[in-house]
């Protein structure tokens, strides 16, 4: 693991090491630890806080992805509070590390903890009730403390979106669906729950669809064997959802002359564009930017949620993939008008 801190030390600090009062460094949140310096910026005012703030991620930040676009989201916050605000990262956490990790920050005395997703629940219910003073949040989680909050996306509504996009494909295409992740977690059976509903609406009974999980969030071995298991069932419109893995997936489709959804703020490469159906991604950078301006401003919902959707923006259409037809288009310009109106029965979201 890594953490980096991109502010520099107060100014008060700064003094004391001058005067050759040297300090204890501070123990790592766990494992291995490394920092890397920050642009200078002009230290706060005497006596005024400073507001400190970390991501936990099971994936690289640099992943293109999910884990990137949530550090790019607290680096935001810090880039609008200059002086005020540091952010760190922990990034590649094992998850028998999670719960270390969130007590090393609690300890160091962090004003908001992130686990970067529902998987990071348990860990963080291990920890918040020794450290009341500290504030948490899980993307995607659905319990909640006095000092516990969810940062979360609708991800019923943002997997029919993908499913209506993939009914039509598949049907023009004779072929069935499949959705590929890690784990079977809350967030994600909300999205293919969506993506499901909309294949039945849309696929006029000629198309299936199939839920696979890899078992692990960074094996790029396992997310290609699975997508080549589901091309073999004749499943050639995929939607992988696995971080750093969907690239490994979307270059398998390109070889395989299979479609797919991108849910990646970066492609990666122009030549999948013959491939690709839609582009859709969720402003995470945003959400967690809010959230943590929520603790700066005094708003942080205890025993709550911020949610994200087409109607705010936070769930997000990007673009359309050169197989789409301008019917078909067309056709999807007027699912996602009536999912922001909420003019469309979505099914129930999972809260277990």
């Amino acid at each position: 693991m890594k953490r980096m801190i991109v502010r520099v030390l107060s100014l008060a600090m700064l003094l004391a090491l001058l005067a050759g009062c040297a300090s204890k460094p501070q123990e790592p949140a766990s494992g291995d630890e490394g920092k890397t310096p920050a642009a200078d910026v002009d230290s706060p005012a005497d006596g005024e806080k400073i507001y400190r703030f970390a991501l936990v991620s099971n994936g690289p930040i640099t992943d293109g992805d999910w884990n990137e676009n949530s550090w790019r989201g607290l680096q935001d916050c810090e880039a609008r509070y200059p002086g005020q605000v540091e952010v760190s990262y922990s990034e590649n956490v094992a998850q028998a590390d999670y719960a270390d990790t969130f007590y090393g920050y609690a300890k160091d005395g962090y004003d908001l903890v992130i686990g970067n997703g529902y998987e990071f629940s348990e860990a963080v219910f291990q920890v918040c009730d020794e450290f009341p003073d500290c504030k948490f949040a899980i993307v995607n989680g659905l319990e909640y403390r006095e000092n516990v909050c969810s940062f979360e996306f609708d991800n019923v509504e943002f997997g029919y979106y993908c499913g209506v996009a993939m009914a039509l494909v598949a049907l023009q295409e004779n072929t069935n669906c499949a959705f590929i992740c890690a784990e079977a977690i809350p967030s994600y059976r909300n999205f293919y729950l969506g993506m499901e509903a909309a294949i039945k609406d849309y696929g006029e009974g000629k198309v299936s669809s199939t839920a696979y999980y890899t078992g692990d969030w960074t094996d790029i071995t396992k997310g290609s064997e699975m997508a080549l298991t589901a091309i073999s069932n004749n499943e050639k419109v995929l939607v992988p959802w696995i971080g750093a893995v969907n690239h490994a997936i979307y270059a398998i489709c390109d070889e395989q002359d299979c479609k797919f959804v991108s849910t990646s703020f970066n492609l990666g490469d122009d030549a999948f564009i013959d491939n690709v159906v839609l582009t859709i991604t969720q402003s995470n950078d945003q959400l967690l930017s809010a959230g943590c301006e929520s603790v700066i401003d005094g708003t942080y919902p205890a025993n709550g949620a911020f949610d994200g959707n087409f109607a705010n923006g936070l769930n997000h259409f990007e673009s359309y993939g050169d197989c789409l037809t301008e019917e078909q288009r067309a056709l999807l310009d007027d699912v996602l008008a009536k999912l922001v109106a909420g003019e469309i029965e979505l099914p129930a979201m999972y809260k277990e």
